[in-house]
């Protein structure tokens, strides 16, 4: 009845697109590798495999333009995934945690319960993503991860972390974790999304199945282009205090990119805000030319995400198109035209009523 829900099976197909997916019973589990890009093929995956009862859904921590070809790799997050110890010191080691980020001006740290008694905290890989070509950022995983872990960890005082078991064993190749809004299929309840100010007041009973409703500023959050530029240099200069071999961060570049990746910040930003009307020319003007020739991605992983702005959007006020041909067409353009996108000032100037609808709440 749970997964009958249709926020919620958005919610997963939501969170599936470009993963490896994984259906986990009590007594079965599904093959590997499968994949899933809308709710329709989602739930086909639990009518094929024979899934009626209590039973999790998970996707991988990397990304890939086809999950079907694990050669296609096209990026991965961040996770630190955390069990052990009472309820109540687990929700001390995340709230430190948060606190140590914050430190280092990392802002867009995800939080959830598990679905029985830990806590995952995630980063989305645009984060990190501060390295002289994509194909490094991609080979910095899963070694960079484990290392901030590792530094975060030492980080925490031993009254902040005590009895709590940080799980190292997340940071391996096509690593499973639990997504938002699954079920746990162990306990029944759901592996809940929290904001910050709800972590301290969390209970058990809140992650009750009837009790949940989607959270979609928790899903579609997204971080700055290379936000963690300042933990990175913090990990490597400790690393390297410890005498280990730090190749993996060698490849970051230097303290001035992050002058470019502050430059396009509020794009990032517009892509977590859909708007009710321009999608358009935000498509073509902006969000398409930052995705493929800002940013870097292939021209699958643009695709994707311009669809994923644009869905958002539809959200807000139909769009009155076949939003997966936009994206298709409006990236390809950006591409075959080298287009970059334009200046704040730019559409202040040429498309006022643009400007209004994408300018930072600062500016």
């Amino acid at each position: 009845m749970y997964y009958s829900n249709q926020d919620v099976l958005e919610a997963l197909a939501y969170q599936c697109a470009g993963r490896e997916v994984f259906l986990k019973g009590l007594d079965r589990v599904s093959p590997r590798p499968l994949k899933a890009e809308g709710k329709e093929e989602l739930v086909g995956l639990f009518e094929k495999y024979g899934f009626k009862d209590r039973f999790g859904v998970f996707s991988s921590v990397e990304r890939y333009s086809n999950p079907l070809d694990l050669s296609s790799k096209t990026g991965w997050d961040f996770v630190i995934d955390l069990d052990g110890g009472s309820l109540d010191q687990l929700k001390i080691c995340v709230l430190s945690l948060i606190g140590v980020l914050e430190i280092f001006d990392l802002n867009s740290v995800k939080v959830k319960f598990s679905g029985r008694r830990g806590f995952h905290l995630s980063v989305s890989g645009e984060a990190f993503d501060a390295f002289s070509s994509r194909i490094e950022f991609l080979n910095a995983y899963p070694r960079l991860p484990k290392a901030i872990c590792e530094f975060l960890e030492a980080a925490l005082k031993p009254e902040q972390k005590r009895g709590v078991k940080f799980d190292y064993e997340i940071y391996q190749p096509r690593r499973l974790l639990r997504l938002a809004y699954s079920l746990h299929e162990e306990s029944g309840l759901v592996s809940l999304p929290l904001q910050a100010e709800e972590i301290r007041s969390f209970k058990l009973e809140d992650a009750a199945p009837e009790r949940v409703k989607v959270d979609w500023g928790w899903l579609t959050a997204k971080p700055r282009v290379g936000e963690a530029w300042n933990l990175l240099d913090s990990v490597s200069e400790w690393l390297k205090k410890r005498g280990e071999e730090t190749q993996a961060l060698k490849i970051i570049k230097p303290p001035k990119s992050s002058r470019s990746f502050r430059r396009y910040a509020w794009v990032e930003a517009l892509l977590s805000k859909p708007v009710d009307d321009g999608r358009h020319r935000i498509l073509w003007l902006i969000v398409a030319p930052y995705l493929v020739n800002v940013k870097g991605l292939s021209v699958e992983e643009a695709e994707r995400a311009a669809l994923q702005y644009l869905e958002r959007c539809d959200k807000v006020r139909r769009i009155e198109d076949n939003v997966r041909r936009l994206a298709r067409y409006y990236v390809k353009y950006a591409k075959d035209h080298r287009l970059k996108p334009l200046s704040l000032s730019k559409l202040r100037s040429k498309y006022p009523d643009l400007y209004e609808k994408v300018r930072p709440q600062s500016a």
